[in-house]
């Protein structure tokens, strides 16, 4: 996984820990069919998340397509004594997630703010210039 894909396994990784998963799993590796009907999800849409989360080392996939718990999912096990599942439920949150979704938008309003506290008024000038000749910084 990449940063710029690290997106899905943010959204990953609350769904799990809403559906309980590492929970379900505590006790052993389990079928997709059976996880669906103890979670009352859709068997197909349940069985990409699985194997989203088990190309990324969250889950273990068997050779009989049964999934259980590593190291990393046990963290979302709502009793370990290290679990972070309820962080995982805080960024996955709506509100949190829509704050982050927005931050570009904040970020401009910061910098328009900013420019406008300092008397700087060379928005124009950028405007003026074409895209393609405007500096970039590295990312």
């Amino acid at each position: 996984m990449t940063c710029s894909t690290a997106i899905f396994l943010v959204q990953a990784l609350p769904v799990a820990a809403t559906l309980g998963l590492a929970d379900l799993l505590a006790d052993g590796p389990r079928s997709v069919d059976d996880l669906a009907s103890t979670t009352q999800t859709h068997v197909t849409s349940l069985h990409r998340l699985l194997r989203m989360l088990a190309g990324n080392g969250v889950l273990a996939e068997d050779e009989h397509g049964r999934f259980g718990l590593t190291r990393l999912a046990a963290l979302l096990n709502s009793d370990a004594p290290d679990s972070v599942r309820d962080w995982a439920l805080f960024v996955g949150a709506p509100p949190v997630w829509a704050a982050w979704g927005n931050l570009a938008a904040a970020s401009e309003q910061v910098s328009r703010r900013s420019r406008q506290q300092r008397g700087c008024r060379c928005s124009c000038i950028w405007r003026s210039i074409p895209t393609s000749l405007r500096p970039t910084t590295a990312g």
